[in-house]
């Protein structure tokens, strides 16, 4: 009997601390998270700002909702919460079925300003925590932002790395939100409100795989549902480059390799790509003539026809003689007036994009102002720079900056080329060449 006495203590003893650590949060992030979640609202001055169910699920981040209450009112001289025309009262439970009828009546302003009401619900994990909910309130329309749907690629065990797109009519700030994960792969958000990201396929993985996201401004607009599809491609040339892993172009320069166009090296079996090492002007012209698949248009010969020919290696010679031919290289003309390649000079971002136009027989007028170092662009490159960048073979190195006079690094050349070799793939009915070599 005593044995059992005991017995029955421990186990209440253990039911007690038991409902006491049930009682706390399993992870303390959870109540962070919680006490950050806010449920933001848009309207404009004069015209009644309404509500959804799924304003309160999708900010607490349930399904189901059965009831809220109301805990906090807006302050009255800046608007009324009201169920179907009656004024709500502090501790009010709404039920889910007349949440659709609840509406917040701003004041009439000139200026913009946010009102704020709080609730609490009984949805798992969120009993007795008021969140809170911010109305702004503006003078004039706010439009929503829009995600544009993308799309991004990679090759078997390669990451991608990359950002999503959207655009705000307001250039307001935006937040992204991942709605629905791929199938085929790990995705991270890295910067939600740059909109960054990196995927990772699942191992052997090759296809398109694709996810959903949303974009939320500041004041609460929400914009629709976009899709990013990823292309995995085949890693033909077998290979990973160990200084590129995480790197932004790594999936890039595995597809040069694929097709033959390699500046990479081995050592032990280990392959290094040096990503940061700056291009130089003659393999360049090469390896853009590769691209472009001008090998079949090659002949032989002896001089290049510039006057440091010396210093441009045989087996280059027959390429440089093209691109000289074909106009894509300037020369540069030393003080004997001579015409010298200088094959060995690090190459800038404008050269390399001169030289790509000129290939492509790409020119525009188009402005180039948003970027804050247009000024700066060599003006026999502006027509070139802005080509490329309407065609989407060239970007920024951010958002605002062009930097035309730094150096072109091998990372940027492999996109660069990619892209290049994407673009004369459209043009291409026969599928281009990265279905010749398999890659799709």
């Amino acid at each position: 009997m005593k044995k059992l006495r005991i017995t029955a203590f421990l186990l209440a003893l253990c039911m007690i601390f038991a409902g006491s650590v049930c009682a706390a949060d399993i992870s303390p992030s959870i109540s962070v998270i919680r006490q950050h979640s806010t449920l933001t609202k848009c309207g404009i001055s004069g015209s009644d700002i309404s509500f959804t169910v799924s304003d309160f699920e999708n900010t607490l981040g349930i399904k189901g909702l059965k009831y809220i209450t109301i805990t906090e009112l807006p302050v009255i001289e800046q608007g009324v919460l009201k169920l179907g025309g009656i004024d709500i009262i502090e501790n009010q439970t709404i039920p889910r079925s007349s949440i659709p009828f609840v509406k917040f009546v701003p004041k009439q302003s000139e200026t913009a300003y946010a009102a704020n009401f709080a609730f609490t619900s009984t949805a798992s994990g969120w009993e007795d925590m008021d969140v809170k909910c911010v109305i702004n309130v503006l003078p004039t329309i706010n439009f929503s932002p829009i995600a544009g749907g993308c799309t991004f690629e990679t090759v078997q065990g390669v990451a991608a790395i990359d950002t999503l797109a959207a655009y705000d009519p307001d250039s307001d700030t935006m937040v992204f939100e991942i709605t629905s994960y791929p199938k085929n792969g790990t995705l991270t958000l890295v910067d939600a409100t740059a909109g960054s990201f990196v995927y990772t396929p699942k191992d052997k993985y090759k296809g398109k795989d694709a996810f959903k996201y949303k974009v939320t401004d500041v004041y609460g607009n929400i914009s629709k549902e976009a899709t990013a599809e990823i292309q995995v491609d085949k890693n033909v040339a077998q290979l990973v480059y160990a200084d590129m892993q995480g790197h932004w172009a790594h999936s890039a320069a595995i597809k040069l390799a694929g097709l033959g166009i390699a500046c990479h090296e081995e050592i032990a079996g280990v392959y290094y790509f040096e990503p940061e090492k700056a291009m130089s002007r003659g393999n360049f012209a090469v390896m853009l003539l590769m691209a472009a698949s001008y090998g079949d248009k090659l002949e032989p010969v002896s001089s290049t026809g510039f006057a440091d020919d010396d210093l441009i290696p045989v087996s280059q010679k027959a390429y440089i003689a093209l691109a000289k031919e074909l106009g894509i290289v300037t020369p540069k003309l030393g003080e004997d007036g001579k015409a010298y390649l200088q094959p060995n000079a690090e190459l800038t971002r404008a050269e390399a994009a001169v030289m790509i136009s000129k290939l492509l027989n790409l020119e525009s007028n188009a402005s180039l102002a948003t970027f804050s170092d247009s000024e700066t662009i060599p003006a026999e490159a502006v027509k070139y720079i802005a080509a490329l960048y309407e065609e989407g073979i060239m970007s920024g190195v951010d958002k605002t900056t062009m930097a035309p006079n730094e150096i072109f690094d091998r990372a940027q050349t492999a996109a660069v080329l990619v892209r290049v070799i994407e673009y004369l793939d459209e043009k291409d009915d026969s599928g281009g060449i990265l279905s010749w070599f398999g890659l799709r």
